[in-house]
């Protein structure tokens, strides 16, 4: 099993690595915040295939995330134009808005794009947007975390939103756990206008705290 889930995940490089090139002559750029390149490839692993398998009962061919591309861009606005830009390029199977409609905290635009015979699940996200994946796995995806860890980092990816779209918000009460922990001064400082708090720490406390339940 595991050699076949390898030699059908091996598949997806080509057209992987050609749509990569395509998207990054359209969206050139070194970097956009602190987060790397602005345009990204990754291939899911053989045991995160196989993971995923068993917990959704499903065969790889249903997989829609096996090939993925991550783009950055400074501001929402240039989200929505590049995913204009995309939609005029290629052929669309299917897109998500969870900048309109988050899920549960997390936030992005998220494409599914026909490379050859692949599909290739190609994300839009700003560099908060990009940090608040690392929350959004850690407790969301993994179910790893307290529900009271869950209910503050929704309500933490809230609070960024607003403030990323220019409006005034008041910052969650912080939970008197996060003071109880090594490393406390990520989760307590506010976010200052024009930089980033390094909420991938974030989602290390998370894990630390669900390791001591």
């Amino acid at each position: 099993m595991n050699h076949s889930i390898e030699q059908y995940r091996q598949s997806f490089i080509p057209a992987l690595t050609i749509l990569t090139h395509e998207l990054s002559r359209m969206f050139p750029g070194k970097q956009t915040g602190r987060i790397g390149n602005k345009v990204t490839a990754r291939l899911k692993t053989s045991d995160s295939i196989f993971e995923k398998m068993q917990r959704r009962n499903i065969y790889p061919e249903q997989m829609t995330d096996i090939g993925g591309i991550r783009i950055l861009f400074p501001d929402i606005k240039s989200v929505y134009d590049g995913a204009s830009k995309i939609r005029q390029r290629f052929i669309i199977l299917e897109e998500e808005d969870y900048i309109d409609r988050p899920k549960s905290g997390y936030r992005g635009y998220h494409m599914l794009v026909k490379a050859g015979d692949k599909v290739i699940e190609v994300q839009l996200k700003t560099p908060m947007m990009e940090e608040w994946t690392y929350i959004s796995h850690a407790t969301m995806y993994k179910r790893a975390a307290p529900k009271r860890a869950q209910a503050y980092v929704r309500k933490m990816g809230d609070y960024y939103s607003r403030m990323e779209e220019g409006q005034k918000a008041k910052r969650p009460k912080t939970p008197s756990m996060w003071k109880r922990m090594k490393y406390p001064a990520f989760a307590l400082n506010p976010i200052k206008s024009g930089s980033l708090l390094p909420l991938g720490l974030l989602a290390l406390g998370i894990w630390l705290l669900a390791k001591k339940k």
